[in-house]
């Protein structure tokens, strides 16, 4: 079953990374050699070890490792490998086409935070000399969930005035398990404390909420309740206008300038408003240039740019327009921006991109 819509990719930070190795060249190794290989990217480290080798197979383990700032969530990795793949455990096949591999992981080992990392192994078929694998990248993708696919509805257990409590249960409608899923949705009050879930940003009202460590994937047709207390508001205020969001497998079109190749279908939906950004910079200007994809002609997009990925400040709102040039006036390794837009009482989820100076 396909969930969600059109995948986003758009230099997306959770959710597509493909990134370029720094110097890593192919190596060989005749069978009675136990070798490793070490391939460091922007931000992780992937490292293939032989373990074990005889006639016609080898053992080898495969560590990756997160040498970046934030996490890496419900991980998948492709790689180019001659070879092919017998068993393999800690992790699973997804894809085998030709020489590439698509591996994603298990249950327990899907979140890799920064300092830390993850392995699996695998036992290869393999006559005379062994090739190391190649070109390794991440393949995650951020998607909507459809409405069809989930529900969510708040539950209030009391409220005193001063302050209420209750929960969100959200519901997975499917017969496939949505995984590391993020909830976005409006509500006055605010959230002081929350259960089952993290709050990942609340800004004039609209909260991003996301799993728990525990409990990033929701199984096919079951539910998670999110448990929050919040403080003084009108009695009658309901968490409202909810969007879901999952990780997926799928193909990347950042191209190496931290651009697109290609440009997303924009779906026509009359319940929600969708909004992609891709960004490119322009050398000449200084700039990032921006298309905005959205569903709907008469809403109003604000654009937000940072250096570091956690200080956002407003650059812009633009009304009917599909395209914003940000002029840089400040020297960036990397310039991160966000837009979301709104029509009325209905607001996009926020889109994510990032561009590198050249």
């Amino acid at each position: 079953m396909k969930k969600g819509m059109k995948r986003l990719v758009s230099g997306l930070l959770a959710i597509a990374m493909v990134l370029t190795t720094f110097g890593v060249s192919t190596k060989t190794a005749s069978a009675e050699e136990r070798t490793m290989q070490s391939y460091v990217y922007d931000g992780y480290e992937v490292e293939f070890n032989v373990t074990d080798a005889w006639d016609s197979a080898f053992n080898a383990e495969v560590k990756i490792a997160n040498i970046g700032d934030a996490d890496i969530c419900d991980w998948a990795l492709t790689f180019e490998f001659a070879h092919e793949i017998q068993n393999l455990w800690n992790a699973t096949v997804v894809e085998h086409t030709g020489n590439t591999y698509v591996i994603k992981n298990a249950d327990w080992n899907a979140n890799i935070k920064p300092g830390e990392g993850v392995a699996f192994g695998m036992t290869v078929l393999c006559d005379g000399e062994i090739a190391f694998p190649e070109n390794f990248s991440f393949v995650m993708e951020e998607e909507y969930v459809t409405t069809q696919d989930y529900s969510a509805e708040f539950s209030l257990y009391s409220d005193w005035g001063t302050g209420c409590n209750g929960a969100i249960i959200l519901s997975n409608l499917t017969v496939e398990p949505i995984e590391n899923w993020l909830l976005e949705f409006d509500y006055d009050r605010e959230i002081v404390d929350i259960a089952n879930a993290v709050i990942v940003s609340h800004e004039q009202g609209h909260y991003v909420i996301k799993n728990a460590e525990y409990n990033a994937d929701i199984a096919a047709n079951s539910s998670v309740y999110i448990s929050i207390v919040a403080g003084e508001g009108d009695a009658d205020e309901r968490p409202e206008n909810f969007t879901m969001h999952q990780t997926v497998v799928g193909d990347s079109v950042i191209d190496e300038e931290g651009g697109n190749e290609e440009k997303p279908d924009v779906p026509d939906s009359s319940e929600a408003i969708f909004l992609y950004i891709l960004g490119k910079y322009n050398a000449e200007n200084h700039s990032i240039d921006m298309d905005l994809f959205t569903n709907t002609t008469e809403s109003d997009v604000t654009v937000w740019t940072s250096n570091d990925n956690v200080t956002y400040a407003q650059e812009a709102v633009v009304t009917a327009v599909m395209t914003y040039q940000y002029v840089i006036t400040d020297e960036f390794e990397t310039k991160y921006f966000k837009a979301s837009c709104r029509n009325g009482c209905k607001q996009s989820g926020y889109r994510w991109g990032y561009v590198d100076r050249l």
